[in-house]
């Protein structure tokens, strides 16, 4: 990274700091009652095959998160795309289905950002499956740019670190790699007989929701 670019970069970072400080006064910094039910992948599978009629007369609603890659404010309607870790998935926002203050708040906030959104399945005039929202919520400000989160994901991984949960049996997992498990902490649930352990890259705190 350049003199320059790390100039921006941070100036950027302050920035988006400022908006972070003000969503703490808020009260509103972290909300974490979202619940996703569907993700980006699993939907176009299902659904890129259906017309919009069969879509419309289905009404399956989602609520799906994920990091904001893309925003177009138009007016009366706008768009975004989410990433989540399987896919992308196109937001079809209409001013007039939303609050004023959420459709203001929208428009504030950066690519990167993750958000959570709920709304009903349907196909764009292009064809695009899309979420027609009823609701949109900022879950987590993003503080670096979408350009340097992408360079970190492209990045070759580090070494594996302890992260994040994977469940098997205990008997299974102490038979099949001892030497792993004494290095990586675990937690035994008595009920169960399971041991949780996970192995994930350090860089992945900066991947996709």
């Amino acid at each position: 990274m350049d003199e320059r670019t790390e100039q921006d970069e941070n100036r950027l970072i302050s920035e988006r700091r400022e908006k972070l400080d003000k969503l703490r006064t808020a009260g509103v910094a972290f909300p974490n009652d979202f619940r996703r039910d569907a993700v980006a992948g699993e939907l176009h599978a299902a659904y890129d095959e259906h017309t919009n009629e069969s879509l419309e007369a289905e009404g399956r609603v989602v609520h799906v998160a994920g990091r904001m890659m893309s925003k177009r404010v138009m007016g009366k309607v706008s768009f975004a795309n989410l990433q989540d870790r399987t896919g992308q998935i196109q937001l079809f926002i209409e001013r007039d289905r939303i609050t004023p203050e959420v459709y203001q708040e929208f428009k504030g906030w950066d690519l990167g950002d993750i958000v959570g959104a709920s709304g009903v399945l349907f196909k764009t005039k292009t064809g695009e499956l899309s979420v027609r929202l009823e609701n949109l919520r900022l879950l987590v400000k993003s503080l670096i740019s979408v350009a340097r989160l992408t360079a970190s994901i492209e990045a070759p991984a580090p070494p594996m670190v302890p992260t994040t949960d994977i469940i098997g049996p205990r008997s299974a997992l102490l038979s099949e790699d001892a030497a792993i498990l004494s290095s990586v902490p675990a937690s035994v649930s008595a009920s169960s007989g399971l041991v949780r352990y996970s192995l994930m890259p350090a860089r992945m705190a900066v991947s996709t929701y």
